[in-house]
């Protein structure tokens, strides 16, 4: 999926295409957002090998509302465009 982002700036220079950077936008925001959900849910884990658990377990947070939306019509297109290597 890292490569698609890539596709994505790409489309976004070369052709002015504004939903793909909004496209790009999403899909940053929505894995920097889920790398903060994993961290809380890494530590509670392994919090439970600790007479911890129960007194400092991290509370998940909840994903504040992303104000960029994925373009489905550009992602099809890139996808169609690149086949496999777009994904």
């Amino acid at each position: 999926m890292v490569f698609f982002a890539v596709l994505l700036w790409q489309d976004y220079r070369a052709n002015k295409n504004p939903r793909a950077l909004e496209t790009l936008l999403a899909y940053n925001i929505a894995d920097t957002l889920n790398l903060e959900t994993l961290m809380h849910m890494a530590y509670n884990l392994k919090l439970r090998d600790t007479p911890f658990t129960g007194s400092h377990q991290l509370q998940v947070p909840k994903p504040p509302v992303v104000p960029f939306t994925p373009d489905p019509k550009t992602i099809e297109r890139i996808r169609r465009q690149y086949g496999h290597w777009g994904c």
